[in-house]
């Protein structure tokens, strides 16, 4: 720690102010109702705000301020600058994540399951709290004090203990000017790729129902049920107690991943030798193969084996076998773009399950030639590429930006200011 930097308690630098317990039946999506106040749920802190909440762009709920005090006067507000930390979580992960508020105008309180810590006395510069719990080592503190089995919770008691590294004031402007540097490239890259979904999906909408002809092609499309130009082959039933830690991997449903992936990370493992009467080859996976999850939360969802490896099959995994007239990867974007239909095939509820049969049967897709389908499926195919490789520069850019962050907060990279620029320097302690 450099010398010139303090180890705090929180509760030494911070008070704890009043929240209110409400319930989500109580809000109103709308910040606009008559006599409302902004309300900060624990549920948003986890779902949509990343180390800040700023009231220029960010939407909550709000409540109608009679059911939070008979007197107003009572009311404890949010102020800029505070601290609001979700005090239950389902995984030690993101127990104690925390927003820091900025922005202010309306009149907004603290919700349910939220803890709201206020600055003493000018310890902290605005733009660095809400940062400050993303360290590991006050994050590790957190963990360690929370308490729970389903749900984990930690206290006030046990928040006011945990203890903060505090560099001086402007010190702590600078790494907040550092870091929110970053976060904008951040988030401008992520505004980049929602713009590129939506400019994709629209392709697909136009290009997949042939709205939009290219140039060349004429001739008429075929509206046909997907059975009658695909087979879809059921996995295997391997058993949990054969799985091992290497041999031949398995792709179970949870390798199917939300950008329609397949993912080769936590798999397991069969021997051929547990199944010496049994015919596996049926079930091998090769590169640009197609599947479904055909039950669980992800029923329906694609994905797509894009490594040059060979994997095999596991029960309620589906995977997708064109006949000559249907081209490959014509078929990956007709899938992803009936994802939803899929999961409402499998009737939705607590445990959703899918049929191949039903997938056959039900879905419908219109067919156009076989050199059609293939210019098409080369445009959208071009725009997913475009798209990943957004997001593999995004996953960089929130990787350095995570390195950064732990040593801009320990001390072990140091900020220096002068008039004409920042710059960053190791601590030489």
């Amino acid at each position: 720690m450099p010398i010139d930097w303090e180890v705090v308690r929180l509760g030494e630098v911070c008070n704890f102010l009043k929240t209110y317990s409400k319930s989500r039946s109580d809000l109103s999506e709308s910040q606009n109702c008559i006599d409302g106040v902004a309300y900060i749920h624990y549920g948003d802190i986890h779902t949509k705000f990343k180390h800040f909440l700023d009231m220029d762009k960010d939407i909550l709920p709000s409540i109608d301020s009679k059911k939070l005090a008979e007197d107003l006067e009572d009311i404890v507000f949010v102020e800029n600058g505070d601290l609001v930390i979700a005090d239950a979580s389902e995984d030690y992960e993101d127990i104690g994540k925390s927003v820091e508020v900025k922005n202010l105008s309306n009149p907004t309180v603290s919700g349910l399951h939220t803890i709201l810590c206020r600055d003493k006395s000018n310890y902290f510069a605005n733009g660095y709290k809400g940062y400050m719990f993303s360290l590991y080592k006050v994050h590790k503190q957190i963990k360690r004090l929370a308490c729970g089995i389903s749900v984990l919770g930690i206290s006030r008691s046990n928040l006011s203990k945990i203890q903060i590294p505090l560099p001086p004031l402007a010190e702590q402007e600078k790494i907040a000017e550092i870091l929110s540097t970053w976060d904008t490239q951040i988030q401008n890259f992520e505004s980049l790729i929602t713009e590129k979904q939506n400019l994709k999906k629209g392709l697909c909408q136009t290009l997949l129902t042939a709205k939009t002809r290219l140039k060349g092609f004429s001739e008429d499309w075929e509206a046909v049920r997907l059975g009658e130009v695909c087979e879809i082959c059921n996995g295997f039933a391997f058993q949990s107690k054969n799985f091992k830690k290497n041999g031949f991997p398995i792709v179970r449903i949870s390798n199917i991943k939300s950008n329609n992936t397949i993912s080769l990370e936590d798999m397991v493992y069969f021997s051929f030798d547990d199944y010496k009467n049994r015919d596996l080859n049926k079930f091998a996976i090769y590169q640009n193969d197609i599947l479904v999850a055909l039950s669980g939360a992800t029923t329906g969802k694609i994905g797509k084996l894009k490594e040059n490896v060979v994997l095999y099959l596991n029960q309620r995994v589906g995977k997708f076998q064109p006949s000559e007239r249907l081209n490959n990867d014509f078929l990956y974007q007709c899938l992803l773009l009936q994802s939803n239909f899929l999961f409402l095939l499998s009737g939705g509820g607590a445990q959703p399950n899918l049929s191949t049969a039903t997938i056959k049967d039900k879905v419908l897709i219109s067919l156009p030639p076989l050199a059609e389908q293939e210019k098409i499926a080369e445009i959208l195919s071009e725009a997913d590429n475009e798209i990943t490789l957004l997001e593999q520069k995004l996953e960089s850019l929130k990787y350095q930006k995570k390195g950064l962050m732990q040593n801009l907060l320990n001390g072990k990279v140091r900020v220096k200011y002068n008039k004409k620029n920042i710059s960053i320097i190791k601590d030489r302690k």
